[in-house]
C-alpha cells in the first residue's frame, strides 16, 4: 500500500487500518510497529524509521513530504532541528510538543484534522479516496491556498483514526488574509532545503525592511506600538480566532515581534509568518498613514505638556489644535480649560439644525459619539460639545449603557452554566480555552461570580499529571538518563576540570543539556538534583582550584606576590571570602593543602536513598558540617 501526497501519516494509518482485522488502533500500531503509537497530532509521531523501512520508502522523503518536520525546523538552530528529526524517527517516545517549541510560545500543535473539500473531491477522482493534507494541518491554517475555500475541521479523538467524512461537506469562501497565511505556511514546506538560515541574518533581514518602510527611527529604536497597531489592522481576520489567542500582538515590551528579533531565541513559525507576512505584503505607506491620522504621536511628557496646552488655551487656539501639538487627548485639553477658567470655542464647526437633530437622536439610541459623528459627517469633539448642552440625553445614555451590560451579564451567566453543566469533564482551563467570547467576558467583568461556579481548580501536581496522563515514567527516565550523564561528566571533570569555568549548577545541567528550570528540576528529579548539588562548586571551590592551578604552574610567584595580588592573577574577579586568604597565605609558607576533600566526589557514585522534596526543602545541607556527619545523617 502507496502513501499518496503530502498524505500525514495518521492519514495512512487510518487508511491501512481500514484493510487489516484489528479494530483497535494501538492494537493495531503494535502489530505493524511494536509500539501503541498513540500519539498522533499535526506534527508526525516516532518511530518512522521503522515505517520506512515497511514501505521501501527513503526516511528522509517521508520525513519532509509527509510530517510538518520541514515547517518547524525553518527557523530553528541546527541543533534543535536535529533534536526533532531524532524524536520524530527514533524509537522513544517523546513529547513532540516541547521539540517544535510549541509549548515555550504558548501555541500548541492542532489538536485536530483539517480538509478541504474541493480537494477531497479531486482526492476521490485521482486516489479513490479522501485523506487527511499535511499543508491543511499546520498551527493556524484554517484555508486552503489553493481553492481559496475554508477548512473542515474534526477533532482528533485518542486511539481511534479515521479519514475525512466528505459527507454533507460544503465549501465556503475564506477571507484574503487566511488564504495568504496558509499560503505562507505551505511554503515553508514546498521549499525546504535543508540549510536553515541563521538567526543573526535573518534579524538583520527583519531589521532592513523595518528600517525601509520607516518603523526605525533615527536613533535605531523601533516604532513598536506604530507597528503592532498596523500588524494587528493587516492580520485583524486572523487574530480574532481561538487560534491566535496565545499571540501577543499588543503592547511595547511583551510581543511576538519582540521574540522574532532575538537572535538566540527559538521563535514559533507562526510569529515569523505574522511579522514577514505583514512586511512583504502589506501597503506601509497607507497603513503609515492611517496609524498617524487615528492616533497622533506624543510630542512631550509630563507637566511640560500641560504647560504648553495651558499657554495654547490662553493663545486662543482651539481645543482640537491644542491636543494634537502637545500630544495630550482632548479630554484632558478641555478639562485643564476647565480647571484654569480658560475661555475656548465650544463649536469650533458650525453644524445645522438637521445635523444636530440626527446627532441627538443617534445619541439617544446609545449609539458612541464617534460613531454618531461618522454618520453624519461632524468630528466627535462636536459631538461631545453638542452632548454637554444636554445633560438629560447624558443621563439616559448612562441609564441605558447599565442596562444593557446587565442584560448581556444575565444572558452570559446562563450560557455560562448550561456550559458547564453540559461539560462537566472538563476542566476550568479547557472551558476558557474552548468558550473564551463567555468566559473571558466573564472574567473581566464578573470574576467572583465566575470562579464560583467553574469547576474547582487543579492543584499543579494534578495538572502536571493530567498533561501528560499517558506518560506516567516520563520523568523516572529522565532522571534516570540525567543521573548516568552526571556521572560520565563527574569522571570527565575530576581529571580535567575546566580552567577558567566553575562547575557551577547552571554549567553542569547547560553540559548535560537539561534544558528545565532548576526548581522544576527540584521536584520531579530529586535524586538527581541531590547528587548534581554535591558535585557543583562554590566560589570558594572555584577561587581555591584557580589558585592551585597557579601554584602548580608558577610556584615562584608566591614569593614573589602579596596574596591578594595572587588572588588577582588566579582568577577574574575578586575573593568573595576569608578562608581562600588564608589558603592563599598557607601556600606562601609552602604549605599546601588544597581544601576540596575527594570523599564529596566519592559520595556522587553511591546509591543513594529517596526522599520526599519536603523533607529536602525544610533541611538545607549546611556547609559547616563536617564530612563524617554528611556521611552518616545524609540531608
Amino acid at each position: 500500500m502507496d502513501i499518496f501526497p503530502n498524505e500525514t501519516i495518521p492519514s495512512f494509518m487510518a487508511r491501512t487500518q481500514l484493510l487489516a482485522i484489528h479494530k483497535r488502533a494501538d492494537s493495531f500500531y503494535q502489530s505493524v510497529l511494536d509500539c501503541s503509537y498513540t500519539q498522533t497530532c499535526g506534527v508526525a509521531t516516532y518511530r518512522l524509521k521503522k515505517l520506512s523501512q515497511l514501505l521501501r520508502m527513503d526516511l528522509d522523503k517521508i520525513i519532509t513530504e509527509h510530517t510538518a518536520y520541514p515547517y518547524f525546523a525553518h527557523y530553528m538552530p541546527e541543533k534543535h532541528a536535529r533534536s526533532l528529526r531524532e524524536a520524530i524517527s527514533g524509537d522513544k517516545p517523546k513529547v513532540l510538543e516541547i521539540e517544535t517549541g510549541s509549548v515555550n510560545s504558548r501555541l500548541s500543535i492542532p489538536g485536530y484534522h483539517s480538509f478541504c473539500p474541493l480537494c477531497a473531491e479531486h482526492d476521490i477522482e485521482t486516489h479513490g479516496v479522501a485523506y487527511w493534507h499535511q499543508i491543511h494541518a499546520l498551527p493556524g491554517v484554517s484555508a486552503c491556498h489553493i481553492h481559496k475555500c475554508k477548512l473542515i475541521r474534526t477533532e482528533i479523538r485518542p486511539k481511534i483514526l479515521a479519514i475525512p467524512n466528505v459527507n454533507h461537506a460544503e465549501a465556503h469562501e475564506a477571507s484574503d488574509k487566511e488564504v495568504l497565511f496558509a499560503q505562507l505556511s505551505a511554503q515553508l514546506c514546498q521549499n525546504f532545503t535543508g540549510a536553515n538560515q541563521s538567526t543573526t541574518e535573518r534579524v538583520k533581514h527583519y531589521k532592513q525592511q523595518l528600517e525601509s518602510t520607516g518603523y526605525i527611527s533615527t536613533a535605531g529604536y523601533i516604532r513598536r506600538q506604530e507597528l503592532l497597531s498596523n500588524i494587528r489592522s493587516f492580520w485583524s481576520d486572523l487574530l480574532n480566532q481561538t487560534d491566535f489567542a496565545n499571540v501577543r500582538a499588543s503592547g511595547t515590551e511583551h510581543n511576538f515581534v519582540r521574540d522574532a528579533l532575538r537572535p538566540s531565541h527559538r521563535t514559533h513559525p507562526v510569529k515569523h509568518i505574522l511579522l514577514s507576512g505583514f512586511l512583504n505584503h502589506c501597503d506601509h505607506r497607507i497603513a503609515r498613514l492611517h496609524s498617524v491620522d487615528a492616533k497622533p504621536q506624543k510630542q512631550q511628557t509630563g507637566d511640560n505638556n500641560h504647560k504648553l496646552v495651558i499657554k495654547l488655551l490662553r493663545d486662543g487656539v482651539s481645543l482640537t489644535k491644542a491636543a494634537r501639538e502637545s500630544g495630550i487627548s482632548y479630554y484632558t485639553v478641555r478639562k485643564l480649560a476647565k480647571l484654569h477658567g480658560i475661555q475656548h470655542r465650544a463649536r469650533p464647526k458650525k453644524i445645522t439644525p438637521e445635523q444636530e437633530r440626527q446627532v441627538l437622536e443617534l445619541l439617544k439610541t446609545g449609539l458612541s459619539m464617534k460613531k454618531a459623528g461618522e454618520r453624519v459627517g461632524l468630528p466627535e469633539s462636536t459631538v461631545d460639545n453638542l452632548l454637554l448642552s444636554h445633560p438629560e440625553i447624558r443621563a439616559a445614555r448612562r441609564r441605558l449603557k447599565k442596562t444593557r451590560h446587565t442584560e448581556q451579564l444575565d444572558q452570559l451567566r446562563d450560557k455560562a452554566l448550561s456550559l458547564i453543566q453540559n461539560n462537566p469533564d472538563m476542566t476550568r482551563k479547557s472551558l476558557t480555552d474552548s468558550f473564551p467570547e463567555v468566559f473571558i467576558w466573564l472574567r473581566n467583568r464578573d470574576k467572583e461570580w465566575l470562579y464560583k461556579h467553574l469547576p474547582k481548580a487543579l492543584t499543579p501536581s494534578q495538572a502536571q499529571s493530567h498533561r501528560y496522563k499517558h506518560q506516567h515514567d516520563l520523568w523516572k527516565n529522565r532522571q534516570r538518563k540525567a543521573i548516568k550523564g552526571l556521572r560520565r561528566l563527574v569522571l570527565c571533570m575530576m581529571t580535567s576540570p575546566p580552567e577558567n569555568q566553575r562547575l557551577s549548577v547552571s554549567y553542569i545541567l547547560q553540559a548535560l543539556k537539561v534544558r528545565n528550570p532548576q526548581t522544576h528540576i527540584r521536584k520531579t528529579m530529586p535524586a538527581f538534583w541531590r547528587q548534581l548539588t554535591r558535585f557543583a562548586e562554590t566560589h570558594e571551590d572555584f577561587q581555591l582550584r584557580k589558585l592551585h592551578v597557579l601554584y602548580k604552574a608558577e610556584p615562584t610567584l608566591f614569593s614573589i606576590y602579596s596574596a591578594r595580588r595572587l588572588l588577582k592573577m588566579a582568577s577574574s574577579f575578586p575573593p568573595v571570602s576569608g578562608s581562600v586568604l588564608e589558603q592563599a597565605q598557607a601556600l606562601q609558607k609552602r604549605d599546601f593543602n588544597y581544601q576540596r576533600p575527594t570523599e564529596q566526589q566519592w559520595l556522587l557514585l553511591r546509591d543513594t536513598r529517596i526522599h520526599s522534596v519536603r523533607k529536602r526543602c525544610s533541611q538545607p545541607y549546611r556547609r559547616n558540617r563536617s564530612f563524617k556527619d554528611v556521611y552518616q545523617n545524609p540531608p
